[in-house]
């Protein structure tokens, strides 16, 4: 009996541990998202990886000396495509939570675009 207790302790600790690593939700079940509200997700992460990819081409400018407007025009391309992406997102958001999430990345895209200049 004890070592069924353990047992079921242990599954529902790593059922928490790993929904917490996927999702950043300390749940038992992760809660279900919209189609809509993941594909706005998406296109946070790739904003997130876009940020990252300008800094680095921002160090390397820096640190070697080396010409790296190439790989900062890929980064604003990739932002202006992530733009268009979530302008034509924007105009068939139904979800609530998708809606704050879009409006949420455009503030974001904004305060990156002001950062840069």
């Amino acid at each position: 009996m004890k070592n069924i207790v353990i047992l079921i302790v242990v599954v529902v600790v790593a059922l928490l541990a790993f929904n917490f690593l996927t999702t950043g939700e300390l749940r038992l079940l992760p809660e279900g998202k919209s189609a809509e509200l993941r594909e706005v997700l998406n296109l946070q992460k790739d904003l997130a990886t876009a940020r990252q990819q300008y800094g680095q081409a921002a160090r390397a400018a820096g640190v070697s000396g080396l010409d790296t407007t190439s790989d900062a025009s890929a980064v604003l391309n990739d932002v202006q495509r992530i733009e268009g992406r979530l302008r034509a997102l924007k105009a068939r958001l139904t979800d609530e939570k998708a809606v704050q999430a879009a409006a949420d990345l455009e503030r974001e895209i904004k305060e990156f675009r002001e950062a840069i200049r």
